[in-house]
């Protein structure tokens, strides 16, 4: 008797079959797109998801690579990407796809609606879309999560007397993870700080919402802890002083991380600039088990920078302080109302608002009311992640004429962040009755301190201005001599120096060219009665050229021997004179190169000194 197949080969023999048999006309197929978002109606910096889902069939190219465009006024978080994977046999045919899922948290910062581009991933080398979103945002505070409707009665336990009893029809809830806490990738194995701002981009005195997050695989325990320096940012906290936040577990790369945030608090910047928050860092003492055993290791967030400009310059009202941002309001109170000139009145005035509440109002000035220092009382308190206060202002004004006095407006212009506009707080402090004094007149002193009481008063016509005598700092000849004067003395004084620097570098020249004369003449005298006649005339040559330099400055070397004489009688010499100079020199120059007797070169010397000595006395200069 054969026995039966086992049911086990059965199974797969039949998933082989349909494996083998199955059409794959859609192996091809583009990848489905579905795009879910968690509502389409929000308001202003209200959060909501958006969750792409792409499923490619059994041999097709995988899906990769979400991306999300979103337009002005938008801003997302980083994706958190999971895997997924379906497997399904009906009526024999086997069905496997894969795919992925991509969850955005998106905020708007302000009211409209707002089309959101389809998200894309990447198949087959190509960017395919999903359909475009619809979102209408309101104005107004973000709205309050929504509760889950309850379920459905457990029929295991009708009576709910079995808390911690399953209904096996639900599947496993799994408590709900922050947007704000998904990372993609963990940039270390173990443990890390993480570092996180609302905004990137802010206006000086903008408020920044700055969280740090502690990211570890098991329970850890850290000392020696340093936070942000904060430098260019003025701090305020938004945690209680010892308060532990929630942790919370989620999956990073399919491993299970724990995520508790460790510092919050909302930082304006003081000024403009790429402005560095700073790290915070942490000795962790050790790690659990189940891990590497470390400890005592330092952590640090990653670096975090702030684009902070100023707000525009276009319709930026007069008496706006740079830093002054957010949104207030004001209201002011006078007592009393009537009141003795001198006497005294309270007023009280009262900022409040979202955003760091500036330190100062803007008073109207006016002469008849004297105002004293403020005394100053603040708080400030935290709502949800804003931080909103006031500040109260106490002034002491006294009234110096009687009468019925305006006291005018209080103001404060500043920079609101959420409507992009300038905006005024106002408070009008109204009218005040000063009762006159008997036998007083404070408005004496009034008009004293005035700096304005000298003026002329107001003309009934408009004419030109009667000039009166000029005075004489209005001549031109007036500051032509103040400042002509030590114009003059410094030209004087360096017109002398120079003649006085030119007169004795001639003075210096001419020495030293009668002195290199009495040289060459020495030198002529020595080769003569060493009868070296070749040496003679070259000294008699050096000679009768210093001679002329010194004599006329000119240097006649560079001329020709038959231009000589026409230079000199140029410069004042007879031509005779300068005709014996160039035979002299003509002479010199033959010797040197066809050697004479000694008796020759001694007469030639003697020449060449009484002609020297004859154009020293023809010369406008003198040689020593």
């Amino acid at each position: 008797m054969r026995r039966p197949l086992p049911l086990s080969l059965l199974l797969g023999l039949l998933v082989l079959a349909c494996a083998l048999f199955t059409p794959l006309s859609w192996a091809q197929t583009p990848p489905r797109l579905r795009v879910s978002v968690s509502s389409n109606e929000v308001a202003v910096g209200e959060a909501f998801t958006l969750k792409l889902e792409a499923t490619v069939g059994t041999g097709s190219p995988k899906v990769s690579d979400p991306q999300l465009s979103l337009p002005a006024g938008m801003t997302a978080t980083n994706p958190s990407i999971s895997n997924t994977s379906h497997f399904s046999v009906v009526n024999g045919q086997m069905s496997q796809s894969s795919g992925l899922s991509a969850t955005y948290r998106i905020v708007a910062d302000r009211a409209g609606t707002y089309t959101i581009p389809g998200p894309t991933v990447l198949w087959d080398g190509r960017r395919v879309s999903a359909e475009p979103v619809t979102i209408t945002v309101h104005k107004g505070p973000p709205r309050a999560p929504q509760r889950a409707p309850s379920p459905a009665p457990n029929p295991f336990d009708p009576f709910g007397m079995l808390p911690g009893f399953p209904d096996p029809r639900q599947p496993p809830q799994e408590p709900l993870v922050p947007p704000e806490l998904l990372v993609d990738v963990a940039p270390d194995p173990y443990v890390f700080f993480r570092a996180v701002a609302d905004k990137t981009t802010a206006v000086v005195g903008e408020q920044v919402t700055l969280s740090i997050y502690l990211y570890s695989r098991t329970r850890v325990e850290w000392t020696d802890v340093h936070e942000p320096a904060l430098a260019d940012f003025l701090r305020r906290d938004l945690m209680q002083p010892g308060e532990m936040p929630e942790v919370h577990r989620l999956t990073i790369g399919g491993v299970t991380w724990r995520a508790q945030r460790v510092f919050h608090a909302a930082i304006f910047p003081l000024r403009a600039g790429d402005l560095d928050v700073g790290r915070e860092s942490a000795s962790i003492l050790g790690i659990g088990r189940g891990t590497a055993a470390r400890g005592g290791v330092l952590r640090q967030s990653q670096p975090l920078t702030v684009r902070v400009v100023e707000p525009p310059l276009a319709g930026r009202p007069t008496g706006y302080q740079l830093g002054d941002v957010g949104s207030y309001s004001m209201v002011a109170s006078v007592q009393p109302r009537t009141v003795e000139q001198g006497g005294a009145v309270a007023v009280t005035v009262t900022l409040s608002g979202t955003g760091n509440v500036p330190p100062a109002v803007r008073m109207p000035m006016q002469t008849g009311i004297e105002w004293l220092e403020p005394e100053k009382r603040e708080s400030f308190e935290i709502s949800g992640t804003k931080v909103r206060g006031s500040r109260t202002f106490t002034y002491i004004a006294r009234p110096t004429v009687a009468g019925t006095l305006d006291l005018g407006d209080v103001t404060l212009p500043y920079w609101d962040p959420e409507r992009q506009s300038y905006e005024t707080a106002r408070a009008s402090l109204g009218r005040l009755r000063v009762t006159p004094v008997a036998g007083a007149d404070l408005d004496i002193a009034a008009r004293t301190n005035d700096p304005f009481a000298a003026l002329a008063g107001p003309r009934s016509q408009l004419a030109s201005h009667a000039i009166t005598t000029s005075p004489i700092t209005d001549s031109r000849l007036f500051w032509l001599g103040i400042l002509g004067a030590p114009i003059g003395v410094l030209f004087v004084s360096a017109s002398a120096s120079g003649l006085s620097r030119l007169r004795t570098r001639w003075e210096a020249r001419k020495a030293s060219t009668a002195q290199a004369f009495d040289q060459a003449i020495a030198d002529a005298k020595a080769a003569v009665r060493a009868q070296d006649t070749r040496a003679a005339a070259a000294a008699i040559d050096r000679a009768v050229y210093l001679s002329i330099e010194a004599a006329t400055g000119l240097k006649a070397r560079a001329l020709m021997l038959n231009e000589l004489p026409g230079a000199l009688e140029a410069r004042g010499i007879d031509v005779a004179l300068g005709e014996r100079l160039r035979r002299i020199l003509a002479d010199a120059e033959s010797i040197r190169f066809s050697p004479s007797d000694a008796a020759s070169i001694e007469t030639l010397l003697d020449e060449a000194r009484a002609a020297c000595r004859e154009l020293t006395k023809a010369g406008k200069g003198a040689t020593a």
